[in-house]
């Protein structure tokens, strides 16, 4: 950052995370476009390999600089009363602007249900809902390659709001270690171990099945 131009002002924490969202978050953004980009040309090993590689920590990255960014903006209020009422509505405007902020190379057929009945407010932690549901979809898109994508939501007799996201079209290279190793997956399990959740992981003939209650 240009320490010539930062201004002297209150607005100096913005303004900071303003730069560093345009000098760190824009060019991986760009990196892992021009990385998809290069394996639609489905170049040979080892070439292959070295750039899904790049791929892959440059995502892990983005995805921690992003929730990095998520928390130090929400303010102290929130950050000391987590706990808060939110909407679903809400929740999921939240997401769609997450994806929009992917800007992925390619563009799933992504698909949200809501089983009824469902309550519109709960009390919980919404950001950190966000952050999981946006990480998700992250893999989804980029690791998982996936052509189509369904969410739902569902409300369980337990009282527990249950996400589901179904994926089909996946890359046939995606293996069952990828779940183990992906560090955005990695991320979403320690931001719903926060929640006192876990992340569950299953096959289903030709689907990838993620959810979380």
């Amino acid at each position: 950052m240009n320490k010539d131009i930062v201004p002297d002002s209150k607005d100096t924490f913005d303004f900071y995370i303003r730069e560093l969202t345009h000098q760190i978050r824009s060019p991986l953004n760009n990196i892992i476009n021009l990385a998809e980009l290069a394996l639609r040309e489905n170049p040979a090993d080892p070439l292959r390999n070295y750039v899904k590689t790049m791929e892959r920590y440059a995502s892990g990255l983005l995805a921690l600089l992003d929730d990095i960014i998520d928390d130090v903006t929400q303010g102290d209020n929130e950050r000391t009363e987590e706990i808060s009422e939110f909407s679903i509505t809400f929740l999921l405007d939240e997401l769609r602007q997450g994806l929009e902020s992917l800007r992925p190379a390619h563009h799933p057929d992504i698909d949200i249900e809501i089983e009824e009945p469902l309550p519109e407010c709960f009390e919980g932690r919404g950001v950190k809902l966000r952050q999981v549901l946006v990480r998700l979809m992250d893999f989804s898109i980029r690791r998982a390659e996936a052509s189509g994508i369904h969410l739902k939501l569902r409300w369980e007799q337990k009282g527990w709001l249950k996400f589901s996201i179904k994926l089909a079209g996946f890359s046939s290279s995606l293996k069952i270690t990828h779940l183990e190793t992906d560090p955005g997956l990695a991320l979403c399990r320690g931001l719903l171990a926060s929640l006192s959740s876990t992340l569950n992981t299953s096959w289903e003939n030709d689907y990838l099945s993620l959810s979380f209650a």
